[in-house]
């Protein structure tokens, strides 16, 4: 199957990083020739520790991630989220949907971790967003925002385990406009890295609680704290 971008990713590509860039991009990490497509030369992709295993959070949700959060991860993701390098979100989405290629699972939506709309019109996109709809296009699965986080909150970044999960509490809800649309449902959540899963769990539990029949979390990094 031929990978392919969101219409969103393409317009940002054609208009503004392939007129910057040249046609030949460098890899990220040495400098070297890129793969095509990608922002990483073949070695470093080679070089990724992919995460093979599942894991759960609580004992309840099952999660896969595409690897630990080695160095070529943190800087792709670095790139994509504080500075706007769509290249980099791209090589990102790529190397989401060849893992989830592995697996044979069916999902009816796919949905992302959302952002509190402060913090949203700050950065101006919201990253599990695009993952999500990369993903979503490439196999064929509608993606819908099934839920809005109401309230903002510290940022987990540089909070213990403890403090991560208290931190978010009250901070999730469904998203009125697709209530109905979640029972009984199999469900994917895609967000970029997990560490101790607090904010992917509250989300699973809105969803568990509006009927959804199955629901399982992809990231492109599981980290720790």
């Amino acid at each position: 199957m031929e990978f392919r971008l969101t219409s969103f990713i393409k317009y940002i590509l054609n208009s503004v990083l392939y007129v910057i860039y040249p046609s030949k991009l460098s890899c990220i990490i040495c400098d070297n020739e890129a793969v095509e497509g990608i922002s990483l030369c073949q070695e470093c992709v080679n070089k990724i520790p992919i995460c093979k295993d599942e894991f759960f959070i609580k004992e309840e949700l099952e999660c896969r991630s595409v690897s630990y959060y080695s160095y070529a991860m943190k800087e792709l993701i670095l790139n994509f989220k504080y500075k706007k390098d769509f290249s980099s979100g791209e090589t990102l989405g790529y190397l989401l949907y060849k893992y989830y290629e592995r697996y044979e699972e069916i999902y009816d939506i796919i949905t992302f971790v959302p952002m509190y709309k402060t913090d949203y019109l700050k950065r101006g996109f919201n990253q599990g967003e695009i993952l999500a709809r990369i993903l979503g296009e490439n196999k064929k699965v509608k993606v819908m925002e099934l839920i809005v986080k109401v309230k903002g909150v510290k940022d987990q970044i540089g909070l213990d385990g403890m403090n991560r999960w208290s931190n978010l509490q009250g901070a999730f809800e469904i998203n009125e406009k697709y209530k109905d649309s979640i029972a009984n449902k199999n469900i994917l959540i895609v967000d970029d890295v997990v560490t101790t899963g607090a904010t992917s769990y509250c989300c699973y539990q809105q969803l568990k609680s509006a009927g959804a029949k199955k629901i399982k979390l992809l990231t492109l990094c599981k980290s720790h704290i």
